[in-house]
């Protein structure tokens, strides 16, 4: 199995004993073989993804919407905070959102080239709110950004950016088509508004 890390280069291979990842606070890349005897479970804030043989992508941030995107095979997603729980089986090309808040579950297809430009270190957002968004840039360049409108926050965005591109560009395109600004408070923290 691999996992690839928010940002940097391929983390190489991991091997997870117990077939199970949980927690939260990540973006990564799996491939996982196929073993029937011993799945391949991802626990994150309020969903389990059993993999059943696939390479797939998960994005799961605390307080922000979890997104489980299948570029090969299947994998099984359930909402464990329903008082019944709920799943979703998913395979190649498809993808699910879901809104932990407001319980919202998109399910949407995956453009064919998302995973090599993901995997080549590119931002990749599609329809994505901007108050994720934020979190992804946080974490890639290692910033603080807040926002003085909360409206702000909830818009969705959709764009790719280059593992080369800077984090003023990106806030500059991204402000110029959802018509916000945004200003540096200190050298490291930054406020859209």
């Amino acid at each position: 199995m691999q996992l690839r890390p928010l940002f940097g280069h391929d983390a190489g291979d991991f091997l997870f004993p117990a077939g199970k990842v949980s927690g939260f606070g990540f973006e990564a890349f799996f491939d996982v073989a196929k073993d029937t005897d011993r799945p391949f479970i991802i626990h994150s804030e309020d969903f389990e993804t059993r993999v059943l043989g696939t390479s797939f992508k998960v994005i799961a941030f605390e307080g922000q919407e979890h997104t489980v995107a299948v570029a090969t095979g299947e994998v099984s997603v359930t909402w464990l905070d329903e008082e019944v729980p709920q799943s979703a089986l998913l395979t190649g090309g498809r993808a699910i959102r879901r809104n932990h808040e407001t319980g919202e579950t998109i399910r949407a297809n995956i453009e064919s080239n998302y995973f090599e430009e993901w995997k080549s270190g590119a931002l990749v957002f599609r329809g994505m709110p901007l108050s994720l968004i934020v979190v992804q840039l946080e974490n890639r360049y290692g910033v603080n950004i807040g926002f003085e409108n909360q409206e702000i926050a909830s818009r969705r965005m959709s764009g790719t950016f280059g593992p080369e591109e800077s984090l003023d560009k990106i806030l500059n395109m991204l402000g110029f088509v959802e018509k916000f600004r945004y200003k540096t408070v200190e050298r490291s923290h930054y406020v859209i508004y």
